[in-house]
Formats: structure tokens, sequence, C-alpha cells
């Protein structure tokens, strides 16, 4: 594109242009037609602009198919020379190739020979031994398989005799225990039959014991029973006891201990009639009508009081044989 079509293009927008603003500027004032002159010279800039840059891109991209021509005219020329060379140096390259694989092959094969023949040697040589060391594996195993044999016969026959030893000791032992459990079990059989023989030949005794000992003091109450009618009654009874067992005597003697050394009152009295009745009936009412004055004395003196059974009905009746005069007047000093 010439610099005379670029000059018909402006001149052809700006007559559009122009005329466009002219007919829109007609009716509006004078500050509208400025601002639309303003826009169509803002047009006619960027119209301008924008037709160089599309030249500049179309002579930029011109330039770049010539060079990439000319590269590639430049390039065929170089491949062409760097081809010839390069089949050139191929062939030189296949022929040392050749020669050298060629070499490389019998040295092999030589070589492959040789490693066959000590091969051979080697595998030869190696049975050889092979075979001798397992017959001398064989040897040494027998050897081995034997001892073991014969070791384990001696420690089977050992721990055999062991163990029959071991059961006939404890066969021993388990019959000497039993011996032992059984003679234990009749020792105690016998003493538990002897202990129980005892405990009721024991118990027997003291059943028979406590029988006689009922039947004695049965036969001493019932004793004691005829004594009481005979003496007039339990007071006379026990008068008799005590005069017996010289339960006075004691009484006496430790009264006498008691006002040792003391200032005692003394009483003195008269036991009645001496002359009436019988000489026997007059020993047992004097010692009758003396109890209670003597049991008296000892309260007073000791503070020792005896029993109600004995010193109330003694007393009381000492009072009655007083009061009815029946053994005379008694009296005191």
């Amino acid at each position: 594109m010439g610099e005379g079509d670029t000059g018909d293009a402006e001149n052809i927008i700006s007559e559009e242009e122009v005329m466009r603003y002219r007919v829109l500027a007609r009716p509006y004032p004078h500050t509208q037609q400025a601002a639309l002159t303003r826009d169509v010279e803002i047009a006619r800039v960027t119209a301008k602009r924008t037709l160089e840059s599309t030249d500049e891109n179309l002579k930029r991209e011109v330039e770049v198919k010539r060079a990439a021509a000319e590269m590639e005219r430049l390039r065929a020329q170089d491949v062409v020379k760097a081809t010839i060379i390069r089949e050139s140096k191929q062939q030189a390259a296949d022929a040392l190739a050749y020669e050298l694989n060629a070499k490389a092959k019998a040295d092999w094969e030589a070589g492959q020979r040789a490693a066959d023949t000590d091969a051979y040697k080697t595998r030869v040589s190696a049975e050889a031994n092979q075979e001798a060391s397992q017959r001398g594996a064989d040897t040494e195993v027998y050897k081995s398989q034997k001892a073991s044999e014969a070791n384990a016969y001696k420690t089977r026959v050992t721990a055999e005799a062991n163990q029959e030893a071991n059961q006939r000791a404890a066969d021993a032992e388990i019959y000497k225990n039993q011996k032992a459990a059984d003679a234990e079990a009749y020792r105690v059989r016998v003493t538990a039959e002897a202990n129980q023989e005892a405990s009721v030949r024991s118990a027997e005794a003291a059943l028979v014991k406590t029988l006689k000992e009922a039947e004695g003091i049965t036969a001493m109450a019932d004793a004691y029973g005829k004594l009481s009618v005979a003496f007039g009654g339990p007071a006379g009874l026990l008068q008799y006891m005590m005069i017996k067992d010289g339960t006075l005597v004691e009484l006496a003697k430790a009264n006498a201990s008691a006002i040792r050394g003391l200032e005692p009152k003394i009483s003195v009295w008269n036991t009645g009639n001496q002359g009436s009745g019988s000489e026997s009936t007059d020993v047992m009412r004097n010692v009758y009508q003396m109890l209670p004055p003597l049991m008296t004395t000892i309260n007073e003196q000791t503070g020792i009081t005896l029993p109600e059974w004995q010193f109330g009905r003694l007393n009381a009746a000492q009072g009655a044989m007083t009061e009815s005069n029946v053994n005379g007047a008694g009296k005191k000093k």
C-alpha cells in the first residue's frame, strides 16, 4: 500500500466525518459545534495512527518471511554438506568397526576355547575333589552316626536303669509310708478305743460314785430327820450337832480371843430352878437357855450376827419360855 492510498483514505474519512458532524452541528449552538469539531479531529488522528500501525505490521511480516526463506536456503546448503560428510565418515567408521569386530570375534573365539579348556580341567578337578570330599564326609557321617547310636544306646540303658532304681525306691518309700500310716492308724484306733473304754469306765465310776453319794446323802438326811424327831425338832438337832462338833467350844475360844486385852461387858445370868426335873433334862434345859444370851453377847462385843434361822428362833424361844415361867425366872447382873 502506497502513500497515495493512505492520503485518499484520510480524505475519504475526513470528508465523511466532516459532512456528518456538519449535519449534526447545524441545529446546536457554538459550544456543541466546538465539541463536535474536537471529536472529528480526534477521529482523524486515530484513523491516521491506525493506518500507520497497520503499515508497520505488514512491513514486519514481509521482513520475517524474507528472513525465514533465507534461513531455509542456508540450512538446506548446510544440510547437504553435513550429509555428505556424515556419509563419508559413516562408511569409514563401518569399515573400522568391521575390522575391530572381526578381530574381537577371533580373540573371543580363542579365549572361549582356552576358557573351555580351563573350565573342563577345573570341572574334572572339582569333581575329583568333590568325590573325595563326599567319601570323606560319608565316612565321618558313618562314624558320627555309629557314635551317636552308641551314645543313645548307653543313655537309654542308663535312663532305664535309673528309672527302674527310682521306681523301686519310690515303691519302697510308698510301702514304707503305707506301713507307717497303717501303724499310726492302728495306734490311733487302739488309743481311741482305750480312751473310749477309759471314758466309759470313768463315767460309770462317776455315776456309781454319784449314786453312792446320793444314797449316802439320802441316808444321812433320813438319819438327821430321825434325830430331829428324837430331839424334839430342828432346834434340838442343831444344838446336838453344835455340841457334837465342838462348835460351842470354838465360839467360846473366838469370844475369848475377841475380848482379850479389852474391857468386855460381862453378863452373869441364872438358868433357873435347878431342883425340878431329872438331871439329864436339866442339863439340856440349861444349855438351851444359855445360848440366846451367849449369842447376844457375841453380837454386842464382836459385831458378829448369826443367821436368822439360828439366832432369831432361839431368841424367840427364850422369850416365850421367860414369859410362861416354865423353867423359872432368869436374872441378870
